[in-house]
C-alpha cells in the first residue's frame, strides 16, 4: 500500500485541512482506499440506536468481483481482443469458459 502526503496549502478541503494540515491518501492498484486528515480523529462513542438492520440490503444484488491481470497477460490479451473487435473482458470470458469445458470434459 502506498501512502502520499498532499499539502492543501492552507485552503480549506474537505472541511477539514487547514493551514499546514496534511491529507493522506492510501492507495492500492491506483484505487484510492482511505483518505486521512491530520488532526481528525474518531470518536470514542458512535451511537446505532436509531440504525435499521437490512436497510440497504438487496437479495438479488449480483457483485461482479474485480479481476487483476498480469502485465503481460493483459498486454497480450488486449493485443488479440481488438484484433477480434471485441471487449476484453468478452475475451477472458470466453477463455475461461473454454477452459472449464476441458476440465469438465476431463473428469
Amino acid at each position: 500500500m502506498l501512502g502520499l502526503l498532499i499539502d492543501c496549502m492552507g485552503k480549506s478541503w474537505g472541511g477539514g485541512c487547514g493551514e499546514n494540515n496534511f491529507v493522506t491518501i492510501f492507495l492500492r492498484r491506483k484505487t484510492v482506499l482511505a483518505v486521512y486528515i491530520k488532526g481528525e480523529t474518531m470518536k470514542n462513542h458512535y451511537s446505532f440506536s436509531k440504525g435499521v438492520r437490512g436497510k440497504f440490503h438487496n437479495p438479488d444484488a449480483v457483485i461482479k468481483l474485480p479481476v487483476y491481470l498480469d502485465e503481460s497477460v493483459q498486454t497480450c490479451l488486449t493485443a488479440k481482443a481488438d484484433a477480434k473487435g471485441i471487449d476484453l473482458s468478452d475475451l477472458v470470458n470466453d477463455l475461461l469458459k473454454c477452459e472449464i469445458g476441458i476440465i469438465d470434459a476431463v473428469r
